[in-house]
């Protein structure tokens, strides 16, 4: 590769390290290609992406960014899942593979600035997706909301009736 390919490579690992919402670091040696293509598309189901790169490259790539915390986790060949959207659904699919394919084992990662190591990276791929928590925000925020309607609503009724007591009283005459 001269010099020329590999300053476009640097620039095209750092944009995808810039788009990134969050990145998983793996080891992948003894995988196949079929397995390979099997992570990509998982991965891609989640809008993200599966990439073996040269650790020299993506160390030059992120020496400038917020990634810079995480170079210590290249050492030997990696793959780097990258998330785009949601940036728990590509580490749960990183996760998710590597419970399935032993081979494929995850080093690291890093969620919006943080870095984290296996045990983290298992604790994210635990949590709900992004619109799962959001609608699970939501329902918890109109509960009390129903509760107070339903509560007027029962009050409103109470008085209605109450009403029409008093307006059936003073109709019989009493």
């Amino acid at each position: 590769m001269n010099k020329t390919e590999k300053s476009s490579e640097i620039k095209e690992i750092s944009d995808r390290f810039s788009r990134a919402t969050s990145v998983v670091l793996s080891e992948y040696a003894g995988l196949g290609v079929e397995d390979l293509r099997k992570l990509r598309n998982n991965v891609r189901k989640v809008n993200g992406e599966f990439k073996v790169m040269k650790n020299t490259l993506v160390q030059k790539a992120i020496e400038t960014s917020s990634y810079k915390p995480m170079q210590p986790f290249f050492k030997g060949p990696i793959g780097v899942v990258f998330g785009y959207d949601d940036p728990i659904g590509a580490i749960k699919a990183a996760k998710e593979f590597s419970e399935k394919e032993k081979v494929f084992r995850l080093k690291g990662g890093m969620i919006e600035g943080k870095v984290l190591d296996v045990k983290d990276l298992g604790a994210v791929a635990n949590l709900p997706s992004r619109q799962v928590m959001i609608g699970q925000l939501l329902s918890r925020m109109q509960s009390p909301l129903y509760g107070l309607v339903r509560t007027l609503n029962g009050i409103v009724n109470n008085f209605v009736y109450a009403l029409n007591a008093v307006k059936e009283k003073k109709e019989s005459g009493c």
